[in-house]
C-alpha cells in the first residue's frame, strides 16, 4: 500500500495507468456517472454554464480507451453542452425552436415564466399558438442559416392573457437540423407608456390648436356682429359693406388655409393586424384591470390599409377607453372587437354593452356637454379616419352601443379609393 502511494506521488501518471487497466468497468462507471451530474447541473443551473467540467470524464476514461473512442467520448459531451448549457447561459426568456416542425427543442425557465407553461413544460409544443409571429420564419428554406433581425408581436400565455413580446431571432445549424433561437422580452409596459402618453398628448395638442382657431373665429365674428349692428343704424352703410366683407374673406381664408393644411397629409399604409394586436395587448390589459371582458372577433389575415399605424392604434384605444367608461357602473361589462369587410371597405366594430346612446347625431361634434372629459374624442377620430378616406359613425346595437371604424383597403397602386 505504502509502495503503491508513494508510485502515485512519484510518477502519477503511470501510477494511474497500473491502476485503471484492471479495473475498466469502474473507470467507465465513474465517468458515466461524472458526465450525468454535469449534464443535469446544466440543464438545472440557469445562470452558470458546466461545460467545462466534461474534461474531467474525458481525462478519467481516456486511460482505458483507444483514440477513437476517446474522440467519440469528447463528441458525446460536446453534444450534452450544446443541447444543456447553451440556452440556459443566456440570460432572459430564451426558445430553441425546430424549423422542420415548429416545435420547442429547448426552453429556459424564464420561458416557462414568461408562457406560464410551469405546469406543462414547453419542449415539444408547438410554438405557434404562443408566438404566431414565428410562423413566417418557421417556413425559410434550410439554405437560410444567417438570419438575424428582431420583430415586435403580439404573444400570448398559456393561460389565454395577451402581452406585447419584443423577439430577437436568429437561425443556425444543430445536430438536429436547422434551428430558430429566440430571445424574448416582455414589452407591454413600454407599449402602455408610450400609448397612454400618446393619446393624452393627441388630446392635448388638439385642444390647443381647436382654442387658437376659435379665438381667431371669434374675434371675426365679434366684428362682423359690430358691423350689422352699425349697418342698422348708419346712414353711410357702403363703408360698412365694404368692412363686412373683408370679414368675411378673412374667415374664408382662415376655414380654407386650415382645409389646405389638412389637404397635405401623406399616403400612409398600416398594418392592420399589427395595430389591432397592439390594440389588444393595451385594451385587455384595461378591462381585466376593471373586471370587465374583451371578446375579439378578428381573423388571422387582414388586408394593408390606409391609415397611419400610430394614428389609428389612437383611435382604437379611444374608442375602448369610451366603452369602458360607459360601462362602470353595469352589471355586464363585455366589449366586443370583430373585423369584416363589407363594401370594399374594412369594418371595425366596438360593441359594448353600455346604456347606448340617445342622441347618436350630436356626438362627433366637439366640446358636447355632459361628455366626460372635453368632448373632443369622437370628433378627433373620426377627423383622423377622414383624412385618410375613412370615416367612423354609430351603429345601433340592442345590446347597447356599437361604434363602426370604417377604413379602404390599400391598393397597389397607392389610390385611396375614396371619392
Amino acid at each position: 500500500m505504502a509502495e503503491a502511494s508513494a508510485a502515485f506521488l512519484t510518477n502519477p501518471l503511470e501510477a494511474y495507468l497500473t491502476f485503471s487497466e484492471p479495473r475498466r468497468a469502474w473507470v467507465y462507471a465513474i465517468a458515466g456517472v461524472l458526465i450525468a451530474i454535469i449534464a443535469y447541473g446544466d440543464w438545472k443551473l440557469e445562470d452558470v454554464s458546466l461545460g467545462f467540467l466534461y474534461v474531467l470524464p474525458i481525462l478519467l476514461a481516456a486511460a482505458t480507451l483507444r483514440g477513437w473512442q476517446i474522440c467519440a467520448l469528447a463528441i458525446t459531451c460536446a453534444l450534452l453542452r450544446e443541447c444543456f448549457s447553451s440556452l440556459h447561459a443566456t440570460p432572459g426568456a430564451a426558445l430553441r425552436v425546430s424549423v422542420g416542425d415548429g416545435r420547442v427543442v429547448l426552453a429556459n425557465t424564464s420561458a416557462q415564466s414568461l408562457l406560464r407553461t410551469e405546469l406543462r413544460p414547453l419542449p415539444g409544443q408547438e410554438i405557434q399558438p404562443y408566438l404566431p409571429i414565428l410562423e413566417r420564419f418557421l417556413s425559410i428554406q434550410p439554405s437560410a442559416t444567417n438570419l438575424r433581425t428582431t420583430v415586435e408581436s403580439r404573444g400570448q400565455r398559456a393561460d389565454g392573457e395577451t402581452f406585447m413580446a419584443h423577439i430577437w431571432l436568429s437561425t443556425f445549424d444543430s445536430s438536429s437540423g436547422l434551428c430558430l433561437a429566440a430571445f424574448i422580452w416582455d414589452a407591454s409596459e413600454n407599449l402602455r407608456d408610450r400609448e397612454g402618453t400618446g393619446l393624452d398628448s393627441m388630446m392635448a395638442t388638439s385642444r390647443v390648436l381647436i382654442g387658437a382657431i376659435s379665438h381667431e373665429i371669434r374675434n371675426l365674428a365679434a366684428a362682423a356682429s359690430a358691423i350689422y349692428k352699425d349697418l342698422q343704424t348708419a346712414s353711410a352703410q357702403g363703408e360698412r359693406f365694404r368692412t363686412l366683407g373683408t370679414v368675411i374673406d378673412a374667415v374664408e381664408s382662415l376655414a380654407s388655409s386650415g382645409l389646405k393644411l389638412a389637404s397635405r397629409s401623406s399616403k400612409a399604409v398600416a398594418d392592420l393586424g399589427m395595430v389591432l394586436d397592439e390594440a389588444r395587448v393595451l385594451i385587455d390589459a384595461s378591462f381585466r384591470d376593471e373586471g370587465g371582458v374583451v371578446q375579439w372577433q378578428v381573423p388571422s389575415q387582414l388586408p394593408l390599409v390606409e391609415a397611419d399605424h400610430h394614428s389609428l392604434l389612437q383611435v382604437f384605444l379611444n374608442l375602448a377607453r369610451n366603452s369602458e367608461a360607459a360601462m362602470r357602473d353595469r352589471p355586464s361589462r363585455v366589449l366586443r372587437i370583430d373585423t369584416t369587410l363589407g363594401n370594399d371597405m374594412v369594418l371595425v366594430r366596438f360593441r359594448n354593452t353600455g346604456p347606448g346612446i340617445a342622441n347618436p347625431e350630436v356626438m362627433f361634434r366637439p366640446f358636447q356637454l355632459g361628455a366626460s372629459s372635453t368632448g373632443l374624442g369622437l370628433y378627433i377620430s373620426r377627423a383622423v379616419l377622414k383624412s385618410y378616406g375613412g370615416d367612423l359613425y354609430y351603429e345601433r346595437d340592442p345590446e347597447g352601443a356599437c361604434f363602426v371604424v370604417q377604413l379602404w383597403p390599400a391598393s397597389d397602386e397607392g389610390d385611396s379609393g375614396a371619392s
